[in-house]
């Protein structure tokens, strides 16, 4: 036996010294040219030296390049001149040399890993800075995409004690975009601010959209209501229009009304004025009398009219007759009662106030009965 495997072993050792390229195979086929050894085979794998993590650490001066299987991690390491490297994450341990940055030009997934707890978790702990960054600098391409084909699983989650889960930003594009074709885009369940940009959040606002969609959130807190009619303009002649002054108010959300309790004359020109802080829809609903003495009803007549003051064109919105008229006998006068309730489409500066009128034939002066609920409100119904 002994002179059997002797020749056997010189032979091969001269046929590795007059090739350049060394082939192991079963099919007589030549090395690759750029291959110092090749070993193929359908069937069978190559055995590298296999070593315990111990074992590993204990070569002996290894050299660069130096290849081994660590039956501990059941990995490849690599040498590296400086100390060992793992060059798989198979199995789960392995370690990745950082920062790394690697550009591929893959038909399918790049990286991917699969796992039955948590597949990739970022952690930062500086402000500035992202824990998890996607970017895509394609037309249609998305930086992070989150799927799930399990009805109560979740393709992207973020979760914060005290600050922010997920955070989307865009200078120019969309920060955050949901899209469902049969399901729900978006789904929140707690509580939601929207603010920033030209949102302009406020105090009992609502959220609008122009024709392409976009939210803005416009005042809707907006309304008042005034009460008492000031006395000191409570002398009304006949086929005269009047300011009707009011000397205080119920309620003013934006303070956008003011009414007067002075006695100059005349009034200042914004006294019982309502002016419009935002366009859209306003409501005014509003409710007077007037007590004529020495007058039948038959001899009196009255009118009131919403009027807007835009830029200083007056206009005179609509104009009503009294809708009711009630003799008081024994007391000698007749009450006219006023009421007006209208929609109109007003502007950020509109001035607003109402103007009331009275005739009668004998000229007789008339003065506001402030005992029966007399009353200007407005509101905004609609934002535009």
């Amino acid at each position: 036996m002994k002179k059997l495997f002797t020749p056997a072993i010189f032979f091969f050792c001269f046929l590795a010294a007059q090739s350049q390229n060394v082939a192991i195979n079963n099919d007589g086929s030549s090395a690759a040219t750029s291959a110092m050894l090749e070993v193929k085979s359908t069937t069978k794998g190559f055995m590298m030296p296999r070593v315990t993590s111990a074992q590993r650490g204990a070569i002996a001066s290894p050299v660069l390049g130096l290849l081994v299987f660590d039956t501990d991690t059941k990995t490849i390491w690599a040498y590296n001149g400086a100390s060992w490297s793992n060059l798989t994450s198979a199995g789960g341990g392995g370690s990745l040399t950082l920062p790394f940055n690697q550009t591929v030009n893959e038909a399918g997934t790049a990286f991917k890993i699969t796992n039955t707890s948590g597949a990739i978790q970022g952690v930062s702990s500086n402000i500035s800075t992202a824990a998890l960054s996607g970017s895509n600098n394609s037309t249609g391409g998305m930086g992070v995409i989150g799927s799930s084909s399990a009805a109560t699983g979740i393709g992207v989650s973020g979760q914060s004690s005290v600050g922010t889960g997920v955070f989307g930003l865009s200078s120019d594009g969309v920060g955050v975009k949901a899209t469902s074709t049969n399901g729900v885009a978006l789904q929140v369940n707690g509580n939601v601010k929207i603010s920033g940009g030209n949102t302009n959040p406020s105090n009992g606002a609502v959220l609008t959209s122009d024709a392409n969609g976009n939210a803005v959130w416009k005042p809707n807190r907006i309304g008042f209501q005034a009460l008492t009619i000031n006395t000191s303009y409570d002398d009304l002649q006949s086929d005269k229009w009047y300011k009707i002054i009011f000397a205080s108010e119920f309620y003013d959300f934006t303070n956008n009304f003011t009414p007067y309790a002075g006695n100059s004359q005349p009034p200042p020109i914004d006294a019982s004025t309502f002016t419009v802080p935002v366009d859209g829809v306003y409501h005014f609903d509003s409710h007077f009398e007037l007590h004529v003495a020495g007058q039948s009803p038959s001899e009196v007549s009255g009118q009131i009219r919403l009027v807007v003051n835009r830029n200083g064109n007056i206009l005179n919105i609509e104009s009503l007759p009294a809708v009711e008229k009630e003799e008081q006998a024994f007391l000698g006068y007749t009450i006219i009662s006023f009421k007006l309730s209208l929609d109109y489409f007003l502007f950020p500066g509109d001035k607003v106030y109402l103007e009331i009128r009275h005739s009668n034939a004998d000229l007789a002066h008339a003065l506001f009965n402030d005992q029966y609920n007399t009353r200007f409100s407005g509101r905004l119904a609609i934002p535009y």
